[in-house]
Protein backbone atom coordinates (compact mmCIF):
# COMPACT_ATOMS: atom_id res chain seq x y z
CA UNK A 1 0.00 0.00 0.00
CA UNK A 2 1.07 3.59 -0.47
CA UNK A 3 0.42 7.00 -2.01
CA UNK A 4 1.68 9.00 -4.95
CA UNK A 5 1.70 12.80 -5.20
CA UNK A 6 1.57 14.48 -8.61
CA UNK A 7 1.53 18.23 -9.37
CA UNK A 8 -1.63 19.25 -11.18
CA UNK A 9 0.28 20.68 -14.13
CA UNK A 10 1.59 17.17 -14.93
CA UNK A 11 -1.93 15.77 -15.35
CA UNK A 12 -4.21 15.85 -18.38
CA UNK A 13 -7.19 18.17 -17.69
CA UNK A 14 -9.51 15.32 -18.76
CA UNK A 15 -7.80 12.83 -16.49
CA UNK A 16 -4.60 10.79 -16.46
CA UNK A 17 -4.84 7.02 -16.08
CA UNK A 18 -2.49 5.57 -13.45
CA UNK A 19 -1.91 1.86 -12.86
CA UNK A 20 0.08 0.54 -9.89
CA UNK A 21 1.35 -3.04 -10.01
CA UNK A 22 3.13 -5.31 -7.54
CA UNK A 23 3.99 -9.01 -7.90
CA UNK A 24 1.39 -11.19 -6.16
CA UNK A 25 -1.23 -8.41 -6.04
CA UNK A 26 -4.03 -7.18 -8.30
CA UNK A 27 -3.28 -4.03 -10.35
CA UNK A 28 -4.87 -0.87 -8.98
CA UNK A 29 -6.25 1.59 -11.55
CA UNK A 30 -7.20 5.24 -11.06
CA UNK A 31 -8.09 8.23 -13.20
CA UNK A 32 -6.51 11.37 -11.71
CA UNK A 33 -8.26 14.59 -12.74
CA UNK A 34 -6.77 17.95 -11.70
CA UNK A 35 -8.88 20.86 -10.45
CA UNK A 36 -6.71 23.67 -9.10
CA UNK A 37 -3.00 24.31 -9.31
CA UNK A 38 -1.94 22.24 -6.32
CA UNK A 39 -0.79 18.69 -5.85
CA UNK A 40 -3.08 15.69 -6.13
CA UNK A 41 -2.36 12.71 -3.89
CA UNK A 42 -3.86 9.25 -4.48
CA UNK A 43 -3.66 6.33 -2.08
CA UNK A 44 -3.59 2.75 -3.32
CA UNK A 45 -4.54 -0.25 -1.19
CA UNK A 46 -3.10 -3.31 -2.92
CA UNK A 47 -5.27 -6.45 -2.83
CA UNK A 48 -3.43 -9.81 -2.68
CA UNK A 49 -4.00 -12.04 -5.70
CA UNK A 50 -5.04 -15.28 -3.99
CA UNK A 51 -6.15 -18.39 -5.87
CA UNK A 52 -9.82 -19.16 -5.25
CA UNK A 53 -9.55 -22.72 -6.55
CA UNK A 54 -9.12 -24.79 -9.67
CA UNK A 55 -11.55 -26.53 -12.03
CA UNK A 56 -10.96 -29.30 -14.53
CA UNK A 57 -12.55 -28.10 -17.80
CA UNK A 58 -13.42 -31.64 -18.89
CA UNK A 59 -15.56 -32.41 -15.86
CA UNK A 60 -16.53 -28.84 -14.99
CA UNK A 61 -17.28 -27.69 -11.49
CA UNK A 62 -18.07 -24.76 -9.20
CA UNK A 63 -15.87 -22.75 -6.84
CA UNK A 64 -17.96 -21.39 -3.98
CA UNK A 65 -16.48 -18.10 -2.78
CA UNK A 66 -19.21 -17.06 -0.36
CA UNK A 67 -22.96 -16.61 -0.13
CA UNK A 68 -24.32 -16.08 -3.67
CA UNK A 69 -20.72 -15.76 -4.92
CA UNK A 70 -19.29 -18.42 -7.23
CA UNK A 71 -17.44 -19.27 -10.45
CA UNK A 72 -18.69 -22.22 -12.53
CA UNK A 73 -17.32 -24.05 -15.58
CA UNK A 74 -19.63 -26.39 -17.44
CA UNK A 75 -18.44 -29.88 -18.45
CA UNK A 76 -16.38 -30.00 -21.65
CA UNK A 77 -15.42 -26.33 -21.43
CA UNK A 78 -13.18 -25.47 -24.37
CA UNK A 79 -9.96 -23.74 -23.23
CA UNK A 80 -6.99 -22.32 -25.11
CA UNK A 81 -4.01 -20.12 -24.34
CA UNK A 82 -4.14 -16.54 -25.62
CA UNK A 83 -2.47 -17.58 -28.89
CA UNK A 84 -5.15 -20.22 -29.55
CA UNK A 85 -3.18 -23.29 -28.46
CA UNK A 86 -5.57 -25.96 -27.06
CA UNK A 87 -5.30 -26.49 -23.29
CA UNK A 88 -6.66 -29.45 -21.28
CA UNK A 89 -5.23 -29.00 -17.76
CA UNK A 90 -6.81 -27.49 -14.67
CA UNK A 91 -7.95 -23.87 -14.79
CA UNK A 92 -6.74 -21.87 -11.79
CA UNK A 93 -9.24 -19.16 -10.84
CA UNK A 94 -8.42 -15.91 -9.03
CA UNK A 95 -11.12 -13.41 -8.05
CA UNK A 96 -11.18 -10.06 -6.24
CA UNK A 97 -14.67 -8.59 -5.67
CA UNK A 98 -15.54 -4.97 -4.86
CA UNK A 99 -19.00 -4.98 -3.28
CA UNK A 100 -21.08 -2.03 -4.57
CA UNK A 101 -22.43 -1.34 -1.07
CA UNK A 102 -18.94 -1.04 0.48
CA UNK A 103 -17.78 2.60 0.30
CA UNK A 104 -14.15 1.76 1.10
CA UNK A 105 -13.98 -0.76 -1.73
CA UNK A 106 -15.58 1.66 -4.18
CA UNK A 107 -13.08 4.35 -3.18
CA UNK A 108 -10.23 1.90 -3.83
CA UNK A 109 -11.43 0.95 -7.32
CA UNK A 110 -11.45 1.99 -10.97
CA UNK A 111 -14.94 3.47 -10.57
CA UNK A 112 -14.05 6.89 -12.00
CA UNK A 113 -12.81 5.67 -15.39
CA UNK A 114 -15.12 6.79 -18.22
CA UNK A 115 -17.21 4.36 -20.25
CA UNK A 116 -17.36 4.33 -24.03
CA UNK A 117 -20.68 3.17 -25.42
CA UNK A 118 -21.00 1.09 -28.59
CA UNK A 119 -22.09 4.34 -30.28
CA UNK A 120 -18.77 5.97 -29.32
CA UNK A 121 -20.39 8.31 -26.79
CA UNK A 122 -18.88 8.58 -23.33
CA UNK A 123 -20.89 7.80 -20.20
CA UNK A 124 -20.48 7.61 -16.45
CA UNK A 125 -21.28 4.28 -14.78
CA UNK A 126 -23.45 3.55 -11.75
CA UNK A 127 -21.87 0.44 -10.24
CA UNK A 128 -23.68 -2.71 -9.11
CA UNK A 129 -20.42 -4.52 -8.43
CA UNK A 130 -16.87 -4.80 -9.71
CA UNK A 131 -14.30 -7.59 -9.86
CA UNK A 132 -10.87 -8.61 -11.03
CA UNK A 133 -10.81 -12.17 -12.36
CA UNK A 134 -7.97 -14.27 -13.75
CA UNK A 135 -8.09 -17.65 -15.48
CA UNK A 136 -4.64 -19.23 -15.59
CA UNK A 137 -2.73 -22.46 -16.03
CA UNK A 138 -0.79 -23.59 -12.93
CA UNK A 139 2.37 -21.99 -14.41
CA UNK A 140 0.60 -18.63 -14.70
CA UNK A 141 -0.15 -18.76 -18.43
CA UNK A 142 -3.35 -16.75 -19.16
CA UNK A 143 -6.20 -18.87 -20.49
CA UNK A 144 -9.21 -18.10 -22.69
CA UNK A 145 -12.54 -19.95 -22.77
CA UNK A 146 -14.60 -20.53 -25.89
CA UNK A 147 -17.51 -18.13 -26.33
CA UNK A 148 -19.70 -21.25 -26.50
CA UNK A 149 -18.56 -22.44 -23.04
CA UNK A 150 -18.05 -19.30 -20.92
CA UNK A 151 -17.60 -19.28 -17.14
CA UNK A 152 -20.67 -18.34 -15.10
CA UNK A 153 -19.85 -15.85 -12.34
CA UNK A 154 -22.32 -14.95 -9.61
CA UNK A 155 -21.47 -11.59 -8.02
CA UNK A 156 -23.21 -11.00 -4.67
CA UNK A 157 -25.36 -8.01 -3.74
CA UNK A 158 -27.20 -7.22 -0.52
CA UNK A 159 -30.98 -7.31 -0.02
CA UNK A 160 -31.49 -3.58 -0.58
CA UNK A 161 -29.57 -3.65 -3.85
CA UNK A 162 -31.50 -6.71 -4.99
CA UNK A 163 -34.81 -5.00 -4.20
CA UNK A 164 -34.02 -1.89 -6.24
CA UNK A 165 -31.60 -3.18 -8.88
CA UNK A 166 -32.62 -3.51 -12.55
CA UNK A 167 -33.32 -6.99 -13.89
CA UNK A 168 -30.61 -6.51 -16.52
CA UNK A 169 -27.49 -4.35 -16.27
CA UNK A 170 -24.78 -3.90 -18.91
CA UNK A 171 -21.49 -5.68 -18.20
CA UNK A 172 -18.19 -3.87 -18.87
CA UNK A 173 -14.46 -4.60 -19.04
CA UNK A 174 -11.68 -2.07 -18.42
CA UNK A 175 -9.72 -1.65 -21.64
CA UNK A 176 -5.99 -0.75 -21.65
CA UNK A 177 -7.00 2.47 -23.44
CA UNK A 178 -8.54 3.66 -20.15
CA UNK A 179 -12.23 3.17 -20.97
CA UNK A 180 -14.87 0.78 -19.70
CA UNK A 181 -16.15 -1.04 -22.80
CA UNK A 182 -19.47 -2.97 -23.04
CA UNK A 183 -19.07 -6.74 -22.88
CA UNK A 184 -22.49 -8.31 -22.45
CA UNK A 185 -25.29 -8.22 -19.88
CA UNK A 186 -25.59 -9.13 -16.19
CA UNK A 187 -28.91 -10.60 -15.04
CA UNK A 188 -30.44 -10.30 -11.61
CA UNK A 189 -30.89 -13.51 -9.60
CA UNK A 190 -31.60 -14.10 -5.90
CA UNK A 191 -28.80 -12.37 -3.98
CA UNK A 192 -26.56 -11.75 -6.99
CA UNK A 193 -26.02 -10.71 -10.57
CA UNK A 194 -25.02 -13.45 -13.02
CA UNK A 195 -22.44 -12.69 -15.72
CA UNK A 196 -20.47 -14.79 -18.21
CA UNK A 197 -16.78 -14.30 -18.91
CA UNK A 198 -14.25 -15.95 -21.21
CA UNK A 199 -10.97 -14.30 -20.17
CA UNK A 200 -9.16 -12.45 -17.41
CA UNK A 201 -9.83 -8.78 -16.73
CA UNK A 202 -11.22 -6.01 -14.55
CA UNK A 203 -15.02 -6.08 -14.89
CA UNK A 204 -17.97 -3.97 -13.83
CA UNK A 205 -21.77 -4.39 -13.66
CA UNK A 206 -22.97 -0.86 -14.35
CA UNK A 207 -25.84 1.25 -15.61
CA UNK A 208 -24.59 3.99 -17.97
CA UNK A 209 -25.70 7.60 -17.56
CA UNK A 210 -25.07 10.79 -19.54
CA UNK A 211 -21.97 12.46 -18.16
CA UNK A 212 -21.27 15.93 -16.82
CA UNK A 213 -18.33 17.37 -14.92
CA UNK A 214 -18.59 19.03 -11.52
CA UNK A 215 -15.75 21.07 -10.05
CA UNK A 216 -15.70 22.59 -6.59
CA UNK A 217 -13.97 22.87 -3.25
CA UNK A 218 -14.49 21.21 0.11
CA UNK A 219 -13.91 23.30 3.24
CA UNK A 220 -14.60 22.69 6.92
CA UNK A 221 -16.75 24.78 9.28
CA UNK A 222 -13.84 27.22 9.68
CA UNK A 223 -13.56 27.69 5.89
CA UNK A 224 -10.29 25.75 5.87
CA UNK A 225 -9.81 23.38 2.93
CA UNK A 226 -10.03 19.63 3.33
CA UNK A 227 -6.80 18.30 1.86
CA UNK A 228 -6.32 15.03 -0.04
CA UNK A 229 -9.59 13.63 1.35
CA UNK A 230 -11.34 10.87 -0.64
CA UNK A 231 -14.99 11.24 -1.61
CA UNK A 232 -17.65 9.07 -3.19
CA UNK A 233 -20.46 10.31 -5.46
CA UNK A 234 -23.74 8.37 -5.25
CA UNK A 235 -27.02 8.78 -7.10
CA UNK A 236 -29.96 9.62 -4.85
CA UNK A 237 -31.70 6.29 -4.30
CA UNK A 238 -29.05 4.52 -6.38
CA UNK A 239 -25.45 3.36 -6.38
CA UNK A 240 -22.03 5.00 -6.61
CA UNK A 241 -21.05 6.61 -9.91
CA UNK A 242 -17.65 8.14 -9.16
CA UNK A 243 -14.85 8.35 -6.61
CA UNK A 244 -11.90 10.72 -6.32
CA UNK A 245 -9.80 12.82 -3.93
CA UNK A 246 -9.54 16.56 -3.38
CA UNK A 247 -6.17 18.19 -3.96
CA UNK A 248 -3.91 19.89 -1.43
CA UNK A 249 -6.12 23.03 -1.50
CA UNK A 250 -9.46 21.20 -1.29
CA UNK A 251 -10.34 21.53 -4.99
CA UNK A 252 -11.75 18.75 -7.13
CA UNK A 253 -13.14 17.96 -10.56
CA UNK A 254 -15.09 14.77 -11.19
CA UNK A 255 -17.28 13.31 -13.92
CA UNK A 256 -20.73 12.29 -12.63
CA UNK A 257 -24.19 11.35 -13.86
CA UNK A 258 -25.90 14.34 -15.49
CA UNK A 259 -29.39 15.61 -14.63
CA UNK A 260 -29.66 13.47 -11.47
CA UNK A 261 -29.68 14.27 -7.73
CA UNK A 262 -26.32 13.29 -6.23
CA UNK A 263 -24.79 12.80 -2.80
CA UNK A 264 -21.13 13.69 -2.21
CA UNK A 265 -19.78 11.68 0.72
CA UNK A 266 -16.34 12.89 1.79
CA UNK A 267 -14.16 11.10 4.30
CA UNK A 268 -13.19 13.15 7.36
CA UNK A 269 -9.38 13.28 7.38
CA UNK A 270 -9.46 13.24 11.19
Amino acid sequence: DGSITIPADQLDPNGTAVTVTKPGFWPENRLLMPAGGGELRETFVMEPKVKAGEINPSTGGTIELGENFSVKLQPNTVVTTEDGTPYTGDVDVYVNHDAPEDADEMLNSALNFPARMASGEEAVLESYGMMDIALEAPDGTPLVLSANTPAEVRMPIDQNTEATGPDEVPFWVLDPSGFWLPNGVARLAPGCYIVYIVSSGTCNIDMPHPVTRICGRFVDSNELPLTHSPFLVTLDGGMSCSAARVDCDGYFCVNVAANAPLFFNITDPC
